[in-house]
C-alpha cells in the first residue's frame, strides 16, 4: 500500500539498484513490509555492480532474516511442494503445520513475494519461483549449518 502512493522517482531507485530484474523488484517490494526503502535500497547499492548470483543471494538473506521461526519453517517446506503449487490442505499435511498457523505464514511470505498465491476465489494454490527453489537448496541449507 505505501508503494502504491509513492511517486514514480521514488520508485526508479529499486529498478536502478536491481538492473531492472523483475523478481529481484519483486523481492525488493516484499522487503518494504519490514524495512524502509531508503534503508533497502542503501543495503543494495553496497552489491550492486557484482554478479546477479550475489545480489540475490543478498536479496534473499535479508527477506530469511525478517521472517519469523512459522515463516521459515515454511518457507524451507515449500521445495516440496510441486511447482505447479498446490493447496493449503496439501501443504499442511506435507509439512506437518497446523492449517490455520499455515495460513498465518504463507500471508507473511505472499506479502514478502517469497511465495505466490494463484487461483480464483474458492481455490488457491500456493508455490515458489524456481530461483527460490533454487535459493532454498543451496544457500539456506549452508547457512543452519
Amino acid at each position: 500500500p505505501v508503494l502504491a502512493t509513492a511517486a514514480d522517482a521514488e520508485l526508479a531507485c529499486i529498478y536502478d539498484t536491481v538492473g531492472g530484474n523483475p523478481l529481484a523488484i519483486r523481492l525488493v517490494v516484499g522487503q518494504v513490509h519490514v524495512h524502509s526503502l531508503q534503508h533497502i535500497v542503501r543495503n543494495l547499492r553496497q552489491v550492486k555492480g557484482e554478479s546477479t548470483e550475489n545480489l540475490y543471494a543478498y536479496i534473499y538473506r535479508q527477506a530469511w532474516e525478517s521472517l519469523d521461526e512459522l515463516g521459515k519453517r515454511i518457507l524451507l517446506a515449500m521445495p516440496l511442494v510441486p511447482p505447479a503449487g498446490d493447496d493449503l490442505e496439501f501443504i499442511a499435511a506435507m509439512s506437518e503445520i497446523d492449517i490455520d498457523e499455515l495460513a498465518r505464514g504463507l500471508n507473511q511470505l505472499v506479502a514478502r513475494n517469497l511465495v505466490d498465491a494463484r487461483g480464483g476465489l474458492n481455490q488457491r494454490r500456493y508455490s515458489i519461483h524456481g530461483l527460490t527453489r533454487t535459493f532454498l537448496h543451496q544457500q539456506v541449507l549452508v547457512w543452519m549449518q
